[in-house]
C-alpha cells in the first residue's frame, strides 16, 4: 500500500489541479480576464460590467463544477468500497469451491418423502 506521505501528496496535488482548472474557468470566455484582474474585480475594483460577467455568471458556474466533481468523486469512493466488502462477505461465504459444490448437490438430491 502507500504511505501516508504519498497520499498527502496526491491529495494536495489534486486540490492544487482543482484550483488551476478553477481560476482558468474563471479567465477564459468571451471577455478574458488576467489573474490579476481577477483578483482586482473580487475587491470591487473595475467595471460594472466585467464585474457582473465575474459574480454572475462565471463564478456560479465554476462553483457547482466543483461540487458536481466533488459529489461525484464521494459517490464513486462510496460504490467502490461498498462493492469490495461485498466481494470480501462473498469470500468468507464460500471460503472452497468444494464445499459449495457438495452443498448444492445435497441439496438438489433431498426431495421431500
Amino acid at each position: 500500500m502507500y504511505n501516508k506521505n504519498h497520499n498527502r501528496l496526491l491529495l494536495g496535488g489534486g486540490i492544487a489541479v482543482c484550483l488551476l482548472i478553477a481560476v482558468t474557468s474563471l479567465c477564459l470566455g468571451n471577455v478574458h480576464f488576467t489573474p490579476v484582474q481577477l483578483i482586482s474585480l473580487f475587491r470591487g475594483q473595475g467595471d460594472k460590467v466585467s464585474r457582473s460577467i465575474l459574480l454572475y455568471a462565471r463564478l456560479p458556474r465554476t462553483l457547482a463544477s466543483l461540487a458536481a466533481g466533488a459529489g461525484l468523486a464521494v459517490s464513486a469512493i462510496t460504490s467502490s468500497s461498498r462493492i469490495a466488502v461485498k466481494i470480501r462477505s462473498s469470500r468468507n461465504r464460500f471460503p472452497r469451491r468444494a464445499e459449495k459444490r457438495t452443498s448444492m448437490a445435497v441439496f438438489f438430491s433431498w426431495s421431500p418423502g
